[in-house]
């Protein structure tokens, strides 16, 4: 039996600077919102950023504040603290909230490809496999799998009484991290 696969076609090498201005508008501007929105969090936790009075952008991932006034908050991550048997805050829920209607409007992979950090992990990680000729084809999942990781972070959650998927997410852990710990928290410390 012939498996469907699907024909990749690659674009030839663009020819000049605009043409490649052009062809990667969209991964440079991702790649600027998410060091501007990483940098504000570094500016507001290690260089005390206020605007008016308030603080720029506190917090991490999965849940931060905008000016000390707007909450935002991980919706699944407020889903695994639910289940886990902890009370939300009406912070919290507007948060979640305010978060899933931009999912909804916008669109749902709209975190993942123009705030989420991992982004810039992977694309590294991608292009130093290309370079040095590591095959990328070791693992195939199939896309179900992120509705089973789901289900088992959940069932974590409601076991051990804790945000399972918070303790262990790769792109928390980075983030804060960047934000708040490693090399940055030895360079920005003050008076240190």
């Amino acid at each position: 039996m012939m498996e469907n696969k699907k024909v990749i076609r690659h674009l030839d090498a663009p020819r000049t600077f605009g043409e490649w201005l052009h062809r990667y508008r969209f991964t440079i501007a991702r790649r600027f919102v998410q060091f501007c929105i990483l940098l504000a969090f570094i500016g507001t936790f290690r260089f005390g950023w206020k605007v008016l009075g308030h603080p720029l952008l506190a917090g991490d991932l999965s849940s931060s504040r905008i000016f000390d006034t707007v909450p935002l908050a991980d919706p699944f991550a407020a889903l695994q603290r639910l289940v886990a048997q902890y009370w939300l805050s009406p912070e919290s829920m507007i948060g979640a909230g305010i978060i899933l209607a931009v999912y909804w409007v916008v669109s749902g992979r709209s975190f993942c490809s123009w705030v989420c950090p991992m982004n810039l992990v992977t694309d590294f990680a991608f292009w130093c496999r290309k370079k040095l000729g590591i095959n990328t084809n070791v693992l195939s999942l199939s896309s179900g799998t992120r509705y089973v990781l789901l289900a088992l972070a959940l069932i974590l959650s409601i076991v051990t009484g804790t945000a399972a998927f918070e303790a262990i997410s790769p792109q928390g852990i980075l983030w804060r991290e960047i934000v708040y710990g490693g090399f940055l928290g030895n360079l920005c410390t003050k008076g240190g």
